[in-house]
């Protein structure tokens, strides 16, 4: 009796034995993942067929079968697409592999219309940026049409000539005023039009403080009919505009008009 116990006792050892190196072997392991594939259980199968040898039967391809599951099941069309991209197959039943390239094909097909959803959305995205930017570039350009128009009150005095207005012909002169109840240093800058004074900045300190804009009334004084024929200036150019104009009152518009032509002429 103690000899058969030890007999079968030597038996179960050895079966155990076989049991455990038949299912550490490459093959077991490789089947055992294919077969868990077939029950759809993919992360398990993972865990048979990531350790081998991907180059052994269609290991690498069955690996990245499962991965594509997983990244499907997640959402992540991208990501099973490249993975069936790359999963190719040779040793496979057409059962299993019909399967997997149905799988293959409904992953292609989702991930085509996640491409022409990102295109059109894309496409929307681009058209508003575009707009943004036309509204922009106007908005830009209309900013830029005010500032540099003509001198404002605030502007640093060295921008005045880089204003359209400061193409005109320009003349500086510099007085001392009492500002705030100081003695202050002030330079006028009187830009013509031919012998009319069409704007005036005031500076102070290196910023325009004061501005005189008199474009439109030298536009509507142009267009009102004048004499073709104006006196000299040379023999009343040191009697001063007062009395140049005493002595010419109906050749000229105003006072203004002939002290704007006594300066442009030579008048002192």
């Amino acid at each position: 009796m103690p000899i058969l116990l030890s007999v079968l006792f030597i038996a179960v050892i050895a079966c155990a034995v076989v049991y455990v190196k038949s299912t550490d072997t490459v093959s077991y392991k490789y089947h055992r993942g294919e077969e868990l594939i077939d029950e759809e259980e993919y992360s398990q199968a993972l865990r048979f067929l990531e350790p081998l040898d991907w180059d052994y039967m269609d290991t690498k391809g069955l690996v990245f079968y499962c991965y594509a599951q997983n990244y499907y099941d997640e959402d992540d069309i991208e990501k099973a697409y490249e993975y069936m991209e790359d999963a190719s197959f040779s040793h496979q039943p057409d059962e299993r592999l019909a399967r997997i390239e149905k799988f293959r094909g409904k992953v292609e097909k989702e991930y085509k219309k996640l491409l022409e959803k990102r295109e059109e959305q894309y496409q929307k995205w681009l058209k508003k940026e575009e707009a943004a930017e036309k509204t922009a570039k106007k908005k830009k350009k209309s900013s830029e049409d005010e500032e540099v128009d003509v001198p404002y009150v605030g502007m640093w005095e060295s921008d005045i000539y880089d204003t359209s207005i400061g193409d005109l012909r320009c003349r500086t002169f510099e007085t001392d005023e009492y500002i705030d109840g100081k003695m202050r240093e002030v330079t006028y800058y009187n830009f013509y039009e031919g012998y009319y004074i069409v704007f005036v900045a005031k500076c102070v300190d290196n910023r325009v403080v004061e501005v005189s804009d008199n474009r439109e009334d030298v536009s509507k004084r142009k267009k009102k009919k004048k004499k073709a024929y104006y006196p000299e200036v040379d023999e009343y150019k040191d009697t001063g505009a007062d009395e140049f104009y005493d002595y010419f009152p109906d050749d000229f518009l105003d006072y203004e008009d002939a002290e704007e032509y006594y300066y442009e002429h030579g008048g002192n």
